[in-house]
């Protein structure tokens, strides 16, 4: 039912709605529309408008769906790491395929890679700066949030920026600080709305639920993982 290309044309609200249900499944089943709205800070015809993006008649349509997806996932554990893996098969549809090997043609004709993340980014960072030494560019890595340069980019690299909410300050600030035309932007990010995304030549949102615990950020890594080595093994194909 939630295949990633009905996710990533969902609007803002619809993505509150489809979060809601991927973290309360159970809840789901026993919810009212009116329940669902209250729960969500939606109103009624948002909900609607929801299942009508999933190629949906209405929220009982939805509901009847949705159980039997359920009953389907029975026989995986209801361990919330085991469903991450279950998810990475979104990645591997069609639509999904086809902005990794738009981003691999990017890459392509690179002149050299420069990769930008913090905190839980920065150790994929420096594995992808790894991986992709082999493809022949030149990487670098910006792990540092405080980073201030007044010299440019070589020309002809891309920046690629690994951000799960795309919002972070500092991100944007050194963002705005390297941005130029010489250099194209690629973020990895969970949301194609995301102020990251809009400041980017290139977005590829991989549209997975966060996950907090006692206020850390213990959203998982595992879709950016797979994304970079996806890239990595087009690019070779590429090249």
């Amino acid at each position: 039912m939630f295949t990633f290309e009905k996710i990533s044309k969902l609007s803002d609200l619809e993505i509150i709605i489809y979060n809601y249900i991927v973290e309360h499944p159970d809840e789901i089943l026993e919810m009212s529309i009116q329940k669902l709205a209250s729960q969500t800070h939606v109103s009624t015809t948002t909900i609607l408008r929801f299942c009508h993006s999933l190629g949906l008649k209405g929220y009982s349509e939805f509901k009847l769906r949705f159980k039997d997806d359920q009953k389907n996932k029975n026989t995986i554990s209801t361990n919330s790491f085991y469903q991450n893996i279950t998810y990475l098969e979104k990645y591997t549809e069609p639509e999904f395929q086809k902005k990794i090997k738009i981003a691999a043609k990017l890459l392509q004709h690179a002149t050299g890679i420069i990769w930008m993340g913090f905190g839980a980014s920065a150790g994929i960072c420096k594995y992808a700066a790894n991986l992709f030494s082999n493809t022949s560019k030149s990487n670098l890595v910006i792990d540092d949030p405080y980073f201030h340069s007044n010299i440019s980019l070589f020309k002809g690299s891309v920046l690629v920026i690994l951000s799960v909410s795309g919002e972070i300050d500092n991100t944007i600030r050194i963002l705005n600080n390297l941005k130029s035309e010489d250099v194209s932007v690629l973020s990895i990010t969970n949301y194609e709305n995301s102020t990251l995304s809009k400041l980017s030549d290139y977005t590829i949102p991989y549209y997975i639920t966060y996950k907090k615990n006692n206020d850390i950020d213990m959203t998982t890594q595992l879709p950016v993982m797979l994304i970079i080595e996806m890239l990595g093994s087009k690019l070779i194909e590429l090249s």
